[in-house]
């Protein structure tokens, strides 16, 4: 199989090493296109830089200038870069990960259309989860741009449920975010002794949570309950998690060394809100954690409840309740204390750790792009 890959998340390494493990297991001829340089809500200025570590099975990484970077949804790479990348050789399949929206997917399947790869079978990956009544004006535009589109990738059934409310009516196959299995070990092994250290990784901000996490960590201290909250990211909300006694901040973590992150803590904390225009699509996190061998307590704001559900894992509080979050982070330590506890999470943790690893989303990425 001859596969281009194109998406702005590419220019992070970490998130090429999917694409080297999909090289590597199937046998596959696999091209990236990537931006020279993006901004993100996290970091202002990234540059794509070839990294042997999870790069080196790739056929190409092609980096191509972009306009309106850091806007996911007017940005678009280069026309001319981008048709002669479509025009250099054939493939069988495109990847794309664009909204049916945003301007780089209108580009892409325009040039595609001019090109030597009008044959080529596109897989277009969306994450949208909400029902935005007020872009219904865009509806019949997305419909047009899905006639190009042989079938759509979701990370949840509320992305694919929001595609269907659309009008769009294309196959869709399940994808989730997987993660690097190759450096996450099952860490879990005994009891925790004095204190217990809850963690977060993510975006600092009011949709992400944060209020709700500290509230809830506020009714343990005022337990006089020993834990440490171990934070790492960035954003609007950073002053106040440092101004809390009981918080150790991490700063911005890359991700590839996130495992290192988890490896340090006794539970992860996904506290997510959902606001009106955004709710939690998948939460990686949760998965990666989970890679760790550790626990994770998740809100029920969008997919979280899903991810945790494939999991098999009952830890799920009410979105904007930090008494019910404070309240499980209580009953968890408690069974976390015994060694009946720790064997009961391995136990679950070997038996589904695997189902959102780089190698088993590979394989079965492999298998929809040829049987769907």
């Amino acid at each position: 199989m001859k596969l281009l890959v194109i998406g702005h998340s590419l220019i992070i390494d970490s998130n090429r090493k999917f694409w080297d493990v999909f090289a590597q297991k199937n046998n596959a001829s696999v091209d990236l296109v990537a931006p020279l340089t993006w901004s993100s809500n996290l970091k202002s200025h990234i540059e794509s830089v070839f990294n042997p570590a999870t790069d080196s099975t790739l056929r190409k990484l092609i980096l191509l200038p972009t306009f309106f970077k850091g806007n996911g949804s007017l940005f678009f790479f280069s026309p001319w870069g981008m048709f002669r990348t479509l025009n250099a050789e054939r493939y069988d399949t495109i990847f794309l990960n664009q909204e049916t929206w945003a301007m780089s997917t209108f580009w892409i399947i325009f040039l595609k259309i001019f090109s030597i790869n009008r044959e080529a079978k596109i897989f277009l990956c969306v994450a949208q989860n909400l029902k935005k009544e007020n872009l219904k004006v865009l509806h019949p535009y997305e419909r047009l741009i899905s006639h190009f589109v042989y079938a759509f990738l979701y990370c949840s059934e509320e992305v694919k449920e929001v595609l269907r409310w659309k009008g769009i009516k294309n196959p869709c196959v399940y994808f989730p975010l997987p993660y690097d299995d190759q450096n996450y070990q099952r860490t879990l092994s005994s009891p925790y002794k004095d204190e217990f250290v809850l963690g977060y990784l993510g975006r600092l901000s009011e949709d992400k949570g944060i209020p709700v996490l500290i509230e809830a960590c506020e009714k343990l201290k005022s337990k006089n309950i020993n834990f440490k909250l171990l934070i790492g990211g960035n954003g609007p909300l950073v002053d106040f998690i440092k101004s809390k006694s009981y918080v150790e901040y991490l700063g911005l973590i890359p991700h590839n060394q996130a495992h290192k992150f988890y490896e340090r803590i006794d539970c992860f904390i996904l506290p997510s809100q959902t606001k009106r225009n955004w709710k939690e699509q998948f939460g990686r996190v949760i998965v990666e954690s989970f890679g760790a061998g550790k626990p994770v307590i998740g809100s029920s704001s969008g997919s979280i409840p899903e991810v945790l559900a494939k999991l098999n894992w009952p830890w799920i509080f009410r979105e904007d309740s930090s008494e019910e979050l404070a309240v499980m982070i209580i009953k968890i330590m408690a069974e976390l204390k015994t060694e009946e506890g720790i064997k009961n999470l391995k136990a679950s943790v070997e038996l589904n750790y695997q189902r959102f690893s780089q190698t088993s989303v590979a394989c079965e990425l492999l298998s929809s792009f040829q049987n769907t």
